[in-house]
């Protein structure tokens, strides 16, 4: 049993060693605002299970048959904090049929509000009955219990919630990385708001997340691959943060570290407005390829005097902002040329690591356009127009430090600011090209990576 709820502002004094904080709270049995686990009766007597996930450091009660906020320490047969792990709280407890039982989620600390998730486990499902009663509880509305992935969003605009599970059931694929097989969850992201968002797994398991562009194919994983993580959310959680743009459909991948296993997660996604979560069973892409969208990046780095000289219209095909490391990943677009001349430029900071670029590759009519791709030819500037227009150190240059294929790559670490590696063709309007390239990221807190083509 698995649902998500945001702590609102309803407050009571929760008792500490005879002194009265006021602290947020939310009542419980596996969440929203109020909920009760009731009719055990027509379930099984057994050992059951709350854990709690959040950012916060959260604290649980446990009640029977009543709880009253103005009497917290009334019925309460159980509590805890931490034993979940990174500052979570964890109850197990033996319930009993005939008995109503209360959870009542809040924070360790006083005034504090989050977003949170309660997985629950025992021998049978539970009856889940809300209402919003502050006093002692009684039952209003029933809460169906499914497995079926769903898409809530909590009252507080910029934050939603996407509640699932990994079963022997859910597709399978071998992911990125890795080797064996694993079940996995393919969540469509939908986002209205140019901005950074934020994307925390909880689970009981060490969960492992991947952010896929336009499409994702299972037996392609390395293609449109923009970010991964895994652990950086604690107690084994991924945590992934990115800037999202809108025009372009996201797809968020669920897996595990482990192959072979299964378990309940809940997704908290939060940015500048809300988010649409929505589950998607596409087990193929719908294309290898990618028409371009619409993104946006920021104004300094699309206008200065490295791109003073372009004619036409900019179109961004990609672009990164903080993104975690990963290896060399394949970007692939199509598009139809609308002017003759175009030019197809390549923006890279990163402090204070690296990015690979390699294998750059623009198709048109079956001919390779782009010249030296692989960059095997010296000096850079043969074929490339490299601009570096704020002197920025340890800029772009060919190295055989992490080529894609044959022995040279262009290397670029630029610090503090953009430069940039460019290079102009000839079109025939009216006709589709292809653009990929390959691109690894070598980490660094901070970094940008924009791909930019004039149309």
């Amino acid at each position: 049993m698995y649902l998500c709820d945001m702590l609102a502002l309803i407050g009571f004094k929760r008792i500490i060693a005879g002194l009265a904080v006021v602290t947020v709270v939310v009542i419980v049995a596996v969440v929203v605002p109020v909920v009760i686990v009731e009719n055990l009766s027509k379930q099984t007597a057994g050992n059951y299970s709350f854990a709690c996930y959040s950012a916060a450091n959260t604290y649980g009660y446990l009640y029977v048959n009543t709880f009253d906020p103005s009497n917290v320490n009334v019925n309460l047969i159980a509590q805890n904090r931490g034993t979940g792990g990174n500052f979570q709280f964890y109850i197990t407890i033996v319930l009993q049929p005939g008995s109503t039982y209360i959870l009542v989620v809040t924070t360790y600390a006083p005034g504090v509000t989050t977003a949170f998730s309660i997985i629950a486990s025992g021998p049978t499902s539970i009856g889940l009955l809300t209402t919003t009663t502050r006093t002692s509880i009684t039952s209003e509305s029933t809460i169906p219990v499914t497995a079926t992935p769903v898409t809530t969003s909590t009252p507080i605009a910029g934050s939603s919630n996407y509640t699932s599970e990994l079963t022997n059931s859910s597709q399978t694929f071998t992911r990125y990385g890795s080797t064996g097989t694993f079940y996995y969850q393919a969540i469509q992201i939908n986002v209205s708001v140019t901005g950074n968002y934020s994307f925390a797994c909880f689970s009981a398991a060490n969960a492992y997340g991947y952010l896929y562009v336009n499409t994702f194919d299972p037996s392609n994983v390395n293609v449109n691959l923009i970010a991964q993580n895994s652990g950086t959310g604690g107690n084994f959680q991924f945590y992934i943060t990115i800037v999202l743009q809108p025009g372009s459909t996201y797809i968020l991948v669920v897996t595990t570290y482990a192959p072979g296993v299964t378990t309940a997660f809940s997704i908290t996604a939060s940015g500048p407005t809300s988010i649409g979560l929505l589950a998607t069973t596409t087990r193929t892409s719908i294309t290898s390829e990618s028409t371009i969208p619409t993104i946006t990046a920021p104004p300094a780095i699309l206008n200065n005097t490295c791109m003073s000289a372009w004619s036409g219209s900019r179109t961004v095909l990609l672009y990164l902002s903080n993104s975690t490391a990963f290896s060399y990943t394949l970007f692939q677009y199509t598009f139809v040329a609308t002017m003759i001349s175009t030019t197809l430029a390549f923006a890279l900071r990163q402090d204070p690591s690296y990015w690979c670029l390699d294998d750059i590759s623009v198709i048109g009519n079956g001919q390779q356009i782009w010249q030296d791709g692989g960059f095997e030819t010296s000096p850079l500037t043969q074929y490339h127009t490299y601009c570096n227009p704020n002197a920025a150190a340890a800029s772009g240059v060919i190295s055989a430090t992490c080529a894609h294929s044959g022995h040279y790559s262009f290397y670029d670490g630029s610090v503090r600011y953009s430069d940039y590696l460019s290079q102009s063709f000839t079109k025939v309007v009216g006709q589709s090209y292809s653009i990929s390239f390959w691109l690894e990221n070598r980490g660094g807190p901070i970094n940008s990576f924009i791909a930019i083509i004039t149309t």
